[in-house]
């Protein structure tokens, strides 16, 4: 029964209602000519005001992208984007009044666009008639008027951005998921808000839609760059980083992107930071009124770490709530959770002035929907809803005063409100889901599954859960461990640090090699958040959880469920790729490639060949200059996608498969001429040769030998250290897939490992158990666990303990990652050598080194720092530092300051390092010390 049926049958309102219907066509005139009264004035006011508010900003913005002027300049718009300007270009060349004039009706047409949107979505699930609905509809605008005659003046950027998303949602449960991307791509791409609405998609396994939006907004945000000029751009770029990176890395809350928070910033940062601490003096934000009262007085840190802990458990509630899979794309529940991430967004932004919070017209419209459709709502919403309409609506500057307005403004009421509207939309959410009657084979299944298979299979998707979240624990423990710099991993960071950009393209000091858009990347860490281990390391440990998380839903596709934990479990703990997570190289991130190009396979199983083609061309210029055995992984890609091809009688399947090959091949070509040739010398190929990583072609008997052995190694560094013995289980994993008709799989994890294979045979390439061939980890762990469970299985029919040799091997991985938390991997302890000696020598000691760690340690000396392998001029007082794996390999370096004329006056010890404080006798100058040969 809806809301006017039962007030119709109470007879007190009878005769109320009676006029009213008899009178509805009059009365709807009423709402009408307001909103034309509110749309003229508002329209007179921008156009006689034309310099207040955002848009003469936006106006200026535009100007000074089409003029190749500094966007930036004066601190204007320093929290968008370079794309927001080229997206206002058009009205660059137009007088500030004719422009707000032209701009004006955007509004207009995009807050009807919302309403289109949300009728169509709310219309089967919540029949209502002409005459509610539009009365629904006036009601919801009621409710968010005060922010929509404050967007109006503006000309709509907020209404457009929520009409592009919503846009979005639209389009995904119509099943046009590119175009929803692009669409959901093009909003985040001008304003960084709108990528939760990804962050959601994502969360709900949507990877077609999150992917091809993440794409579209890469290239819509790259886009600027064809106006500006690369330099222009990544010089535009920079300092927008800089900005949101400086307005983000804020101990204090008070303090965002502007500078200290006013009172008009509506997010929940600064509502916290309120009540937490006290305001200084002359703060935007406190005001000098006998009801501003003070709460508790924190300090700075302390009321940024709870106001952190606030913003992450709200955004684990959201994410709790939003936990059950999409059953069914027309679920009502699913657009109250969409309407509850654009209230979420408000909350979590940086910034939220009272425009951006039309965003929280689908909550209230979905909540007037309902009432009328399914009669009263909950006591509590009611309430929320009032008290919504006392705090926005009613208490306004026109009515209780300027101070007064202010006085409630410092409390943040607005705030609370709003989070009380997020409240709304997920109790609309809940019951929505309870209401939704479950019609689906998939939903039938999944209860079935759970009823009659309760203790097996349940408990094994929750061994899932645990071992992904053990294997989280782990990179952020040995992470935040923030252990000693180690050699390589030095020579990486020495280089991303001294060179610029463009050097990075060429060849690297220490023999050193990696992709260049990793460097890149490095290297903005390095100018955004500074030089310390932990920022450059923080990409490969993203990377590493990231690659973990994605694994799970797709050994979820290519496995059979009893094989998933175990091949969650054995990437969780793999030793390897717990060390490369914590160490600024590139291995992490190439094994996350790996995952993200099996993913896409995995997920678009049911697009046609042209449209997978089309989306791994797109990623393909990006992962293959993120990663060098990406290359690798596309040459399965290629022939996996050939081979369907060949039943294919589309020729649109064969020209995406063209545009593939292209996009593959002239990024690579581009590399190989480029990056990879300044990198290559003869010290790595010699490195690689000594490892034994290339068959001995003058011993051709050997060669099959080789070729199992360093198989067997490679697996080995995958699992260590019982990985060698795991082999078979490999070979059985991949001989059970292919019965499973899953040969594409097959394919796409065996073929990556071959091409490596045949690059070593060629010497282009190493192949076995190095760091090189961490790409290929995630393949063999859905090779040995597509095997665990088949293998149990037959071990068991032969006897109950037959199985326990297999679970003691599966085990020792995980022993072997426990005891890394209690026993770190054994590394020299430079930073503690280091941190020593720089807290005990004199401001004219000179300091000497032996290794590269210890560039990157002592890079702020200047010249009281050389290198022991330059030392030709020593001080009579010197810090010697000398790393080595054993006391023999340090007294080499040592023994040239045991004898006169140097005296040692302290001695220190450190993990593999020693440290000697000398000074020298007499009055010797001219006492030099040989250079020593660098340790490759």
């Amino acid at each position: 029964m809806s809301l006017i049926d039962r007030l119709k049958a109470r007879p007190d309102v009878t005769g109320w209602l009676g006029w009213c219907a008899a009178h509805e066509e009059r009365l709807r005139t009423i709402p009408l000519l307001i909103a034309a009264a509110v749309f003229a004035v508002q329209g007179i006011r921008a156009g006689v005001r034309v310099e207040d508010g955002d848009f003469y900003l936006h106006w200026q913005f535009a100007r000074r992208f089409v003029y190749h002027e500094l966007l930036y300049a004066d601190g204007l718009h320093v929290p968008y984007p370079p794309f927001w300007a080229a997206v206002w270009s058009p009205i660059a060349g137009m007088p500030l009044q004719v422009a707000k004039m032209v701009c004006y009706p955007l509004s207009i047409a995009a807050l009807g666009v919302v309403l289109w949107i949300l009728n169509r979505l709310t219309g089967k699930r919540l029949p209502l008639s002409e005459r509610a609905l539009f009365w629904g509809t006036v009601a919801a605008l009621a409710i968010v008027s005060r922010f929509l005659v404050r967007e109006l003046p503006e000309c709509g950027p907020n209404l457009l951005l929520m009409a592009l998303a919503w846009s979005a949602v639209y389009l995904w449960t119509r099943h046009r998921d590119v175009a929803a991307g692009l669409c959901l791509g093009l909003a985040t791409a001008m304003k960084c808000t709108p990528a939760i609405f990804i962050a959601w998609f994502a969360w709900k396994r949507q990877w077609r839609l999150a992917a091809t939006s993440v794409a579209a907004s890469a290239a819509f945000f790259l886009a600027p760059a064809i106006w500006q000029g690369p330099a222009d751009y990544e010089r535009h770029v920079r300092i927008w980083l800089m900005n949101v990176g400086l307005g983000a890395g804020q101990v204090d809350p008070t303090v965002g992107v502007l500078g200290p928070e006013t009172l008009q910033n509506l997010s929940l940062r600064p509502a916290l930071a309120r009540f937490l601490m006290h305001l200084s003096a002359g703060h935007p934000s406190r005001l000098d009124h006998p009801g501003y009262l003070e709460f508790l007085d924190l300090s700075p840190v302390a009321a940024g770490r709870i106001t952190k802990l606030a913003l992450v458990a709200l955004l684990a509630c959201a994410a709790w709530a939003f936990r059950k899979p999409v059953v069914r794309r027309d679920d009502l529940s699913l657009v109250w959770e969409c309407a509850a991430v654009g209230a979420l967004a408000l909350l979590l932004s940086p910034i939220t002035w009272y425009q951006h919070c039309v965003a929280l017209l689908p909550v209230f419209y979905l909540f007037t929907r309902t009432a009328a459709a399914r009669g009263r709502p909950a006591g509590w919403m009611w309430a929320v809803v009032s008290l919504f309409l006392l705090v926005v609506v009613v208490l306004n500057r026109g009515l209780i005063g300027r101070d007064t307005s202010l006085l409630l403004a410092s409390y943040h009421l607005t705030t609370w409100a709003v989070l009380g509207a997020f409240a709304l939309a997920l109790g609309g959410t809940a019951r929505s889901r309870e209401a939704e009657e479950v019609a689906t084979e998939r939903t039938v299944g999944l209860l079935l599954f759970s009823h009659l298979i309760p203790v097996s299979l349940r408990a094994r998707f929750s061994w899932t859960g645990t071992f992904l979240a053990i294997g989280l624990v782990l990179r952020l423990y040995h992470y935040l461990r923030d252990p000693s710099l180690w050699h390589d991993e030095a020579a990486l960071v020495i280089n991303v640090l001294d060179k610029s950009f463009l050097e990075l393209l060429g060849p690297l000091r220490f023999s050193e090699a990696a992709p260049p858009l990793f460097l890149w990347l490095e290297k903005g860490v390095s100018l955004i958040a500074g030089e310390s281990l932990l920022a450059l390391r923080f990409a490969p440990l993203a990377a590493s959880c990231a690659a973990l998380v994605l694994f799970v839903p797709v050994a979820r596709r290519v496995l059979h469920p009893a094989a998933v934990p175990w091949a969650v479990l054995l990437f969780a703990v793999s030793d390897r790729l717990l060390w490369h997570a914590c160490e600024a190289k590139q291995y992490a991130v190439e094994a996350f490639a790996a995952v993200v190009l099996m993913a896409a396979w995995a997920f678009t199983r049911a697009w046609s060949t042209w449209q997978r083609a089309a989306l791994l061309a797109l990623l393909a210029p990006a992962l293959l200059w993120l990663a060098y055995p990406a290359a690798f992984v596309y040459g399965g890609l290629l022939i996996v996608l050939l081979i369907e091809l060949l039943r294919s009688k589309r020729a649109f399947d064969w020209f995406g498969y063209g545009l593939l090959c292209v996009a593959v091949f002239v990024a690579f070509g581009l590399l190989l001429a480029g990056p990879i040739h300044a990198q290559r010398d003869e010290t790595i190929v010699a490195c690689w040769d000594t490892m034994n990583q290339f068959p001995d072609w003058g011993h051709p008997a050997r060669v099959p030998v080789w070729m199992i052995r360093s198989t067997c190694d490679l697996v080995g560094y995958c699992i260590k250290p019982v990985g060698q013995w795991m082999t078979p289980l490999a070979l059985v994993g991949l001989v059970l897939l292919w019965r499973d008709r899953k040969r594409d799989w097959c394919l796409l994890l065996v073929v990556p490992i071959l091409l490596a294979l045949a690059g070593s045979c060629i010497k282009a390439y190493p192949y076995g158990g190095m760091r090189v061939m961490a790409y290929a980890a995630p393949a063999v762990f859905l090779l040995v666990g597509a095997a665990v469970p088949w293998c149990l299985e037959q071990m068991a029919k032969r006897h109950t303990w037959a199985a326990a040799p297999l679970v003691a091997l599966l085990i020792v991985p995980v022993v072997r990652a426990g005891y890394c938390v209690a026993c770190p991997w054994e590394r020299a302890d430079c930073a503690a050598a280091a941190a020593y000696v720089s807290q005990h020598r004199q401001p004219d000691d000179l300091v000497t080194a032996n290794h590269w760690e210890y560039l990157y340690y002592f890079r702020r000396l200047g010249r009281d720092f050389v290198p022991l392998e330059t030392l030709a001029l020593p001080r009579d007082r010197m810090w010697v530092v000398v790393t080595g794996a054993g006391p023999a390999d340090r007294e080499p370096c040592l023994a040239l300051f045991g004898t006169p004329p140097w005296s040692t006056k302290e001695r220190r010890e450190f993990d593999r390092t020693t440290v000697l404080f000398v000074e020298r006798r007499g009055s010797e100058s001219s006492t030099s010390v040989a250079p020593l040969a660098r340790r490759p």
